[in-house]
């Protein structure tokens, strides 16, 4: 009998549930909900095709950057966005509770921002069923300078300045970014590397949006630390083939790079300007 009742309901347990099975599927219809970016003062329906964004100005001003969910049927309970935190931009939206509503981005953003940032929009519609698009802001890596003066270099032609002790950082040739490297602006398997470099040219054409260095010589590079100051140690000479420094001008470069390489990462706003001013190293002349 045990046997009996336990067949029995085990029967019509999948009876049951078989039964309710349509009605599962009823409840999940499938929405039409979409989430998309608008072109620069696009109507309803005219969107972009490219989901990244070259910021060179710093600014979002006018029509901005605007973001529209389309709901057939049902209505748009929320449109949010995240990824955005500490760029100084001010959200505005419409058209919450209706069949279509828009998000926009304005605002200036801090010139201590590079690199490149990625963002989430979502929309939720009166259902439940969300929906995202993926972007991504790229901002101008910015130029570095140095903290080693000419005067620090005098009669330092022909060596490469440390301190053997490893501790006086001070004694090696240093250099700073404006701020801190803020890790959510740095590509997956990407990093942030200052050259210190000789000859090049700042190149501003018309094929490109961010002005960029072009056609240098790299001579030791290194990452900056946690408050932006990068130290150009021994090794990082040798990397480059230079075991000494001559009495050429040398300036920095900032980069966005591939792990372990030189590549800049694809995109504009990867390379820096060259430094505003250089440090040029003399021959020691005490002997003379």
């Amino acid at each position: 009998l045990e046997e009996y009742k336990k067949v029995a309901q085990l029967k019509n347990g999948v009876e049951k549930g078989s039964s309710d099975s349509p009605k599962s599927r009823k409840a999940r219809e499938t929405s039409s909900l979409t989430v998309n970016k608008l072109r620069p003062g696009g109507r309803q329906g005219q969107y972009s095709r490219f989901s990244e964004d070259t910021i060179g100005d710093y600014r979002l001003q006018g029509y901005g950057i605007s973001f529209e969910a389309v709901s057939n049927g049902k209505t748009i309970r929320e449109i949010s966005i995240t990824g955005i935190e500490n760029l100084n931009l001010t959200v505005s939206k419409s058209g919450e509770g209706t069949s279509v509503a828009r998000l926009k981005l304005t605002g200036d953003i801090p010139r201590t921002e590079f690199g490149v940032r990625k963002y989430t929009v979502k929309a939720i519609d009166s259902s439940g069923h969300s929906q995202i698009y993926q972007g991504t802001f790229r901002f101008p890596v910015p130029k570095a300078s140095f903290i080693t003066t000419n005067k620090q270099l005098e009669g330092k032609a022909g060596t490469i300045p440390y301190d053997p002790t490893n501790r006086d950082k001070t004694k090696f040739i240093q250099a700073k970014l404006p701020g801190p490297v803020n890790q959510k602006n740095i590509p997956d398997r990407a990093e942030l590397r200052v050259y210190l470099v000789k000859g090049g040219s700042n190149y501003n054409g018309y094929d490109v949006l961010v002005p960029h260095a072009r056609g240098f010589t790299k001579i030791a590079d290194g990452l900056p630390d946690n408050e932006g100051v990068v130290t150009f140690t021994p090794d990082r000479f040798k990397r480059y083939g230079v075991d000494k420094l001559g009495t050429d001008e040398y300036k920095l470069v900032a980069m966005i790079v591939r792990p372990g390489t030189d590549t800049p990462v694809d995109g504009e706003g990867a390379i820096s300007l060259l430094s505003d001013t250089g440090i040029r190293a003399t021959v020691d002349k005490s002997d003379l």
